[in-house]
């Protein structure tokens, strides 16, 4: 997501002018933040989400109380939520699986285009 807007010319404040709410699950964040440790690659990935959350409405939330992996806790989040949500992933695995539950998923494509099904827009 950081990329995509990067690319845009957008700023990490235009996601505030979006009328929804918006979460970035803390057990991504963590996910990440242990590989960053071991492969520098990963750092800059951690330093651009905790901009995002930082100068956006952007806000981490917790889903589940550990043990689990952040797919299986975002999985097991939507099934007991009776909100509305859409996920957005660049992880063509959880993408799947969610779309095969019947989850409305916006694929953010390497290329740097998003793919968002008719059933949301």
């Amino acid at each position: 997501m950081i990329a995509l807007f990067q690319k845009k010319g957008l700023k990490m404040e235009d996601l505030n002018s979006l009328s929804t709410e918006l979460f970035f699950p803390k057990e991504c964040f963590e996910e990440i933040r242990k590989k960053a440790k071991f492969k520098p690659i990963y750092r800059p990935i951690i330093h651009g989400i905790s901009k995002m959350l930082e100068k956006s409405r952007v806000k981490l939330l917790k889903l589940n109380d550990g043990g689990k992996s952040a797919d299986d806790a975002i999985v097991d989040y939507l099934k007991k939520s009776n909100d509305k949500i859409v996920v957005a992933t660049g992880d063509m695995h959880l993408a799947r699986r969610l779309k095969s539950m019947g989850f409305p998923v916006i694929l953010l494509r390497k290329d740097g285009r998003l793919e968002i099904p008719n059933s949301i827009m």
